[in-house]
């Protein structure tokens, strides 16, 4: 009774979180959210399995067992699908794409045989009469590939959730609202949960099997919590996101066309410092790529071009650079005396005091505290302050 209350439980909460992913009030990431639900259907398929089973509601109804096992084959491309969609800007689902769903199909068309009992007919017949060892090993070949299946597709995820972190820096200047942490959280999780189902077959770590279900219910909870903190991926025009996503693609395959002549190049990096002197660009802390193209009058494309093979850097590090340049400022400026190290992170440009301090250790080798306190910069600051109170002096 323990089992099915607690595996009861666990299918109503991913039920429900299954339903908020699907009517999330910011609307993000629609398409990636409507893989991430199909996934989430078919785990709750595959953990009330459970419950039908030790309720013996499949000795009633023995059709529903194939009806519900057959959700598991979707269950794994979907979270695939789930990751490439909030990965790959103007992303759409492409004919060839099918072919993850192969086994799916495959075994859909296997339990409608057997709903309609059409396993007695011509086309058929053959595989009832097969000995009763071939029907074992297809049933064993059958349950071993859904595991595969999911071990095999949340590497692929993983891997395409790394290379979503390599792309940021090219087209965003501020990394955590859009680095995917909570997938990277949630994939971890499923990774739990991959090892809880096997550890209950293979028998790993025996002492735990008895708690697995326990596992399951903390898992949802742990999986709502992160899947629930996403944000809006690509925040730009659908033009701008076409061409984040060309230069996305021409920068994995390590081709870059020669968009300048030197001339051009040299003119454009001008306008582009004139932009970031005068109009303080990097000061706003939501900056992308495309917003800043728009201030210096060049297409998303050719900016990247610009920042690429102008300055030899990507966005994010352009960006910081001067963020940096600017709190070093604000750090030893007397007039900023009543700012906190969270304040002065806001007023350079940065979203969180986390990020300011990797930021600006890895520009400057220190972390803000220590670049205040290094005789160096005490020195500049008193010079600073002998400055101000001679220009206080002149004026009095």
């Amino acid at each position: 009774m323990q089992l099915i209350i607690v595996y009861s439980l666990t299918a109503g909460g991913l039920l429900l979180l299954l339903l908020a992913t699907l009517s999330t009030p910011r609307k993000v990431n629609l398409n990636a959210n409507y893989w991430l639900s199909l996934f989430l259907f078919s785990f709750c398929c595959a953990v009330f399995d459970r419950v039908l089973f030790d309720a013996e509601a499949y000795v009633k109804y023995p059709l529903l067992e194939g009806l519900i096992e057959v959700t598991r084959f979707a269950m794994a491309p979907a979270l695939y699908f789930s990751v490439l969609f909030d990965t790959t800007p103007h992303r759409k689902f492409k004919t060839k794409d099918a072919i993850h769903f192969v086994p799916f199909f495959l075994f859909l068309i296997y339990i409608l045989v057997l709903v309609f009992d059409l396993h007695g007919s011509t086309l058929f017949y053959w595989y009832v009469d097969l000995p009763d060892a071939i029907h074992r090993g297809v049933a064993i070949s059958v349950f071993s590939s859904i595991k595969v299946q999911m071990i095999t597709y949340w590497i692929l995820s993983y891997v395409q959730l790394h290379r979503h972190t390599r792309n940021i820096p090219t087209f965003a200047s501020t990394l955590e609202p859009i680095s995917l942490s909570w997938m990277r959280y949630f994939l971890l999780g499923l990774a739990v949960a991959v090892f809880l189902s096997l550890n209950e077959v293979l028998a790993f770590v025996p002492a735990i099997i008895p708690i697995t279900h326990f596992g399951y219910l903390a898992l949802v909870l742990y999986l709502g919590y992160f899947s629930l903190r996403q944000q809006e991926i690509y925040p730009y025009q659908t033009q701008d996101i076409v061409q984040i996503h060309d230069i996305l693609q021409t920068g994995n395959q390590g081709v870059r066309t020669q968009r300048f002549s030197g001339e051009e190049l040299s003119t454009a990096k001008e306008r582009l410092l004139l932009v970031m002197e005068t109009e303080k660009a990097h000061l706003d802390p939501h900056l992308g790529l495309p917003q800043l193209a728009v201030q210096t009058g060049l297409s998303t494309h050719d900016l990247s071009f610009v920042i690429n093979e102008g300055f030899g850097e990507n966005f994010f590090q352009f960006i910081n650079r001067y963020r940096v340049v600017e709190a070093k400022r604000l750090l030893l400026s007397s007039k900023h005396k009543h700012l906190s190290i969270l304040g002065i992170a806001f007023d350079s440009g940065f979203r969180s005091k986390s990020t300011f301090n990797t930021t600006f250790r890895r520009f400057t080798g220190l972390s803000p505290s220590e670049f205040m306190r290094s005789p160096e910069n005490i020195d500049n600051e008193v010079n600073e302050d002998n400055e101000e109170n001679d220009k206080r002096r002149s004026v009095g």
